[in-house]
């Protein structure tokens, strides 16, 4: 699984959800802004911390089927006044699926990915030992989730 945010103007944010066998890994880093006076300025510093194999898949849960579930505009505006969001998951198959949004801010699935996304990278770059908080997090995410999608969903 993956999640980029690529302001204009302020640093890339990334992770890398990996498995390695029966172990995960979350990989996190920064890139400088692609505009500006910071543009290039420095390279990705990488920070990697272990993740729990229940967590991830709940992140792989979640990030499937927001992924599935999207749907786009007929016209997509986007400018250097926000930040562009993109999410990606592997299927089985080996087949990467990927969703983008610009600048969710509405309270619908959009913006509780962006959050969830923010959560996860945080989690990544302090290192914190507080999964359990992440858990539960995720947990309350997928079930509004898919709460949302019985109702508004495609099925």
């Amino acid at each position: 699984m993956t999640y980029d945010v690529r302001p204009s103007f302020a640093p890339q944010r990334h992770w890398c959800l990996r498995r390695s066998g029966a172990t995960y890994t979350l990989d996190s880093w920064e890139l400088p802004p692609s505009v500006g006076a910071e543009a290039g300025s420095h390279p990705a510093e990488h920070r990697t911390v272990s993740f729990p194999s229940e967590v991830a898949t709940l992140v792989r849960q979640i990030w499937l089927n927001a992924i599935l579930e999207s749907h786009y505009p007929r016209f997509f505006l986007a400018g250097a006044d926000g930040d562009d969001y993109y999410f990606g998951a592997t299927r089985d198959d080996s087949l990467l699926l990927r969703a983008e949004v610009w600048s969710p801010d509405a309270d619908l699935p959009p913006r509780w990915l962006v959050d969830a996304g923010d959560q996860l990278f945080n989690y990544a770059q302090t290192g914190s030992n507080d999964i359990a908080q992440v858990r539960k997090s995720l947990v309350a995410l997928r079930n509004r989730l898919f709460s949302y999608y019985e109702k508004h969903g495609r099925h």
